[in-house]
């Protein structure tokens, strides 16, 4: 099973549990639905769609903004601050949060991928590498926003 990034990010929050006092969580995703082509003369979606990137997708619910073919949680105070998949409680807090995903987890998989691959006969120094893995993916896990039960289903879509 491979995992990606997104699949990661969600391994850890399903490892936080909900903890609070976190100064970020993770937002509700859903699916938007099925997209279709605006009107050819007029260009413009029905009544119960809205345009995005040139396609007429399904409204989102209240509460949840679209981007493409899904529909993202709103943030909302305490946590105003929102950088696609996260709600932050400032803008330096999404940035720092983005960057600690974007370069701590995958550096320390790439590495343990290719300590595997070149060393597979000294698995105790591996899977003490694995360790320090999961402590990093522990140390960047946040709550989910809403419903924290619903990261499974998620993961399990990744």
């Amino acid at each position: 099973m491979r995992l990606t990034l997104a699949a990661a990010v969600l391994l850890a929050c399903v490892l936080a549990n909900g903890a609070l006092g976190y100064d970020a969580c993770y937002k509700d995703a859903q699916p938007r639905g099925k997209p279709t082509l605006p009107d050819r003369q007029s260009h413009a979606c029905s009544a119960e769609t809205e345009k995005d990137h040139g396609l007429c997708y399904p409204k989102c619910p209240k509460g949840y903004t679209g981007l493409g073919g899904v529909c993202w949680e709103q943030c909302t105070p305490p946590m105003p601050a929102s950088s696609l998949m996260f709600c932050c409680t400032d803008k330096d807090a999404c940035s720092e949060l983005v960057r600690d995903i974007s370069t701590t987890l995958p550096n320390a998989l790439i590495k343990f991928a290719l300590d595997l691959a070149t060393n597979a006969q000294d698995i105790r120094r591996i899977l003490t590498e694995l360790e320090d893995i999961i402590q990093d993916v522990l140390e960047i896990s946040l709550p989910k926003c809403k419903r924290v039960d619903d990261v499974v289903t998620l993961l399990l879509a990744a």
